[in-house]
């Protein structure tokens, strides 16, 4: 008699399944030299090209995101501010 139970078989495609639903793709255009290079590169690595790079961009991020960031809007219009109060008093003072 056959049982319902789900295999560990069936257990690792449905988790499978769900890592894969949850994830975006992303395509992009690259020069045959370049594609060649990451081709290359993978082999020596012994990884596909897809992980090599999704790390790269991992990295990238990281990094980015360690770095200071451009001042915020509020920030800019503050100091907009305090340029146009310091214009208006020079501007006062030469006509005076």
């Amino acid at each position: 008699m056959k049982t319902n139970k789900p295999s560990k078989l069936d257990k690792i495609r449905k988790d499978a399944l769900e890592r894969i639903a949850k994830t975006q793709q992303l395509q992009i255009r690259l020069d045959p030299e370049l594609w060649d290079a990451l081709l290359l590169l993978a082999g020596k690595r012994r990884e596909p090209v897809s992980a090599m790079v999704r790390e790269w961009i991992k990295e990238k991020l990281s990094a980015e995101a360690d770095q200071p960031h451009a001042a915020t809007k509020s920030q800019l219009d503050a100091i907009e501010k305090k340029i146009d109060k310091l214009l208006h008093k020079q501007t006062r003072a030469q006509s005076a």
